[in-house]
């Protein structure tokens, strides 16, 4: 009985402004909402703890530019974010009439291999955009999901995403059988690889140690499955994107090197637009 009166009273209660906003998102038009959500979360962002985060992380990999320039690029890191937040409800429209992709010959390789793939795309630009640029071919991807603990932000999350080409797995033991079949029959699965795990493998990202997880090169090298860096950047007019699947990166390195390899590709693309990276969270040792 507790936990009925728990999930109408106070989960319902924490989920409503994440639904609400998520309706507004999806009625307005996909500029005007990726506009506005920017905008939001730009003004709201600085007000927030985890802002602090952001200019530790800054501090610690930029510590030789301005604090002025660094406050610039946490207040890009909150638009973009905010932005992703607007776009959410809209992404297929916009994997189908916003976006640019490069490496094409890269991608219809890839989906033509008779071998598995993991798609390697990192917090950046939009990373809801790549498995839709693969079913609008349509080619199957599995995606790995961290179910929110809300179960009424859960049950939206799995209406919005449900499709028939995206079977999604969820990190657990369960979900580890799914994603070791799902490579053994040569399938494809979109991977997010710059998460902080508390038992990953201290590599080096910028210089630093980041705790890194070994979990995707392992899977690529017991199943012979392709490893493939995904960039998604946002565009100078803010709601265009550009996709680029880059050649696949060599696996017969040792599990540490292949992972070593992904922070490189990851820190050239933060380079290029520093703003459009998650900087808020603890990806670094010691912060």
């Amino acid at each position: 009985m507790k936990k009925w009166i728990r999930l109408l009273t106070l989960d319902l209660l924490k989920a409503l402004p994440i639904i609400l906003f998520y309706g507004l998102a999806r009625l307005l038009p996909v500029t005007l909402s990726s506009n506005l959500f920017g905008k939001l979360a730009q003004w709201l962002g600085p007000f927030l703890s985890v802002h602090k985060l952001g200019q530790k992380n800054l501090s610690l990999i930029f510590p030789e530019k301005p604090c002025e320039e660094r406050e610039k690029i946490l207040k890009g890191v909150w638009e973009n974010l905010g932005r992703i937040a607007g776009e959410f409800p809209h992404v297929p429209f916009i994997a189908k009439h916003r976006v640019t992709v490069e490496g094409q010959d890269v991608l219809e390789k890839a989906l033509s291999a008779n071998q598995p793939a993991l798609f390697m795309a990192g917090h950046f630009g939009n990373w809801e955009l790549p498995h839709y640029v693969i079913i609008g071919k349509d080619k199957e991807i599995a995606l790995i999901s961290r179910p929110p603990n809300n179960p009424w932000v859960k049950k939206l999350f799995d209406i919005v995403r449900a499709h028939p080409l995206v079977p999604i797995f969820f990190k657990s033991s369960e979900g580890s059988r799914q994603i070791m079949k799902h490579l053994q029959n040569k399938g494809r699965l979109g991977v997010l690889f710059d998460q902080r795990l508390s038992d990953g493998t201290p590599l080096t990202f910028f210089n630093h140690p980041a705790l890194t997880a070994l979990g995707p090169a392992k899977l690529a090298k017991k199943y012979e499955a392709l490893m493939i860096p995904v960039e998604v950047k946002r565009l100078k007019n803010k709601v265009q994107f550009q996709v680029t699947f880059h050649p696949p990166v060599k696996t017969d390195g040792s599990a540490e090197d292949i992972m070593t390899t992904f922070n490189h590709h990851l820190e050239q693309w933060i380079l290029k637009n520093p703003s459009q990276w998650l900087w808020l969270h603890k990806r670094w040792k010691g912060i």
